[in-house]
């Protein structure tokens, strides 16, 4: 353990440095604001885009639609795990950041520029390779803070609240552009592409500013310590004095841990569900019960506005404090997901006759939707990241990436027959959730040892 002089704290390098994470932090949450806005506009309005840019039938469009979603899957299990295991290793996050950045600004555009279907596709793949945020910014986040956890765990809380707003408010945004529609030869925008369009030049600007004032934060901050150290371990500085990068970094082998898989399967259930009904939603409301695209975006603008103020007030008072709290929470929000899975069930009963019910419906999925995305990520991020080393952070919340997106993107591929067949596809899945709920309320020792007190 590595001892170091209190004058380093009052040194102009280390406030220097504060000032360079402060700048890291507003960063890392504007790239995680856009990321979440560019995934969920995109999500919902993929399939009215290419049936309307190609003249598809509702069929194929379905088909294209499951597929996208798929390989956009694939590109964020790539960009999530890779990233997220090279940020790690080299700590070099201002060429992550820089990476992510511009493969979000080209795929963005690809998508804009609709010369075809499959440069459609291919936008939207690499729009998925920017899940690094998720993972390897995190991972940093928590290297930057590390002498000061109840802060880090403050700021990595509101960078997980920062993209849960970034989706709930995304999916309502083109409702603004709904009288664009402006046409340059056979380019069209309209309320389809233009929020990629915008996303597109904040993607750029971010870029720029990281080039100019990013930093390799905990690079840095090592740099620094190694001026100032009093007493060290030979075994963790290397060459020049700094302490190693890549020390001891977690094998593969030590993820077949019975709480970390568990963390991982739950996790991936959620998303399993918030895929089946994000897909359900997007499905049905145009093709089951012929709601325009307009009815559907005021429906989740006003959902989504409201969740995402609650969720802001419930963490701003304190909801999510403690690791205590964050586990309980933890547990409530995927018994939740049992009852949003169930609940999809009631679209094939004949219930939902008039537009009223639909509507109540509907706004009930997507808010307890808004409210399982969100508790799940922030409280599995807390108790994912206590079970591992700070210099392995980027590498487990890649594994859990790879774990979570393959659900999503298999809920996605299923969609078709999920939201045909909610009957025979619902009540299974909730049972596998809520066994999981029982394995994990077994094993809260593990995640509450160290917060007896609290």
């Amino acid at each position: 353990m590595m001892k170091y002089d209190k004058e380093m704290y009052l040194s102009k390098e280390y406030q220097h440095w504060i000032k360079s994470r402060t700048i890291f932090t507003w960063l890392a949450f504007s790239m995680i604001l856009l990321y979440a806005m560019e995934q969920q506009c995109t999500k919902y309005f993929l399939m009215y885009y290419i049936q309307d840019r190609f003249g598809l039938t509702e069929h194929n469009a379905v088909i294209f639609y499951s597929i996208s979603e798929a390989i956009y899957a694939i590109a964020q299990i790539t960009g999530g795990i890779v990233l997220g295991r090279y940020s790690d290793r080299t700590r070099n996050m201002k060429k992550v950041v820089l990476i992510a950045m511009l493969v979000s600004f080209v795929g963005n555009t690809f998508y804009v520029w609709h010369v075809n279907l499959f440069l459609v596709v291919i936008g939207r793949a690499l729009m998925g390779f920017t899940e690094c945020v998720n993972t390897a910014v995190v991972g940093e986040l928590r290297r930057g803070y590390n002498d000061e956890p109840a802060k880090g765990r403050s700021v990595i809380t509101w960078y997980e609240i920062a993209f849960q707003v970034g989706q709930n408010i995304g999916a309502g945004l083109p409702v603004l552009f709904t009288t664009v529609n402006l046409k340059i030869g056979f380019w069209k925008l309209d309320q389809l592409n233009m929020m990629n369009f915008i996303l597109s030049i904040f993607c750029l600007i971010v870029a720029i500013i990281s080039f100019f004032k990013a930093i390799d934060l905990s690079k840095e901050l090592d740099i620094i310590k190694s001026k100032y150290v009093v007493s060290k371990d030979d075994n963790e500085m290397n060459e020049n004095g700094v302490e190693k990068t890549s020390k001891n970094l977690m094998k593969w082998s030590e993820l077949f841990q019975i709480d970390i898989i568990l963390l991982c399967l739950i996790y991936s259930l959620a998303r399993y569900a918030v895929g089946t009904s994000v897909s359900s939603l997007t499905i049905l409301l145009p093709l089951k019960y012929h709601w325009s695209l307009n009815d559907m975006l005021v429906l989740l603008m006003c959902t989504n506005c409201a969740t995402s103020l609650t969720i802001i007030a419930l963490v701003k008072i304190g909801l999510l404090k403690n690791q205590t709290r964050s586990f309980y929470l933890y547990i409530l929000s995927m018994v939740l997901c049992s009852v949003i899975v169930t609940s999809l069930m009631l679209t094939e009963i004949g219930l939902l006759t008039s537009f009223a019910k639909q509507a109540v419906f509907f706004a009930f999925l997507t808010a307890s939707k808004n409210f399982l995305a969100s508790l799940t990520k922030i409280t599995n991020t807390v108790l994912l990241l206590q079970l591992v080393k700070p210099q392995d952070s980027g590498f487990i919340l890649g594994v859990r990436t790879v774990a979570g997106t393959s659900f999503k993107g298999l809920a996605f591929l299923l969609s078709s027959i999920s939201s045909k067949y909610p009957d025979y596809h619902s009540p299974g899945l909730a049972l596998v959730i809520l066994l999981t709920v029982v394995l994990i309320l077994y094993r809260r020792n593990v995640h509450l040892k160290n917060y007896k007190n609290e």
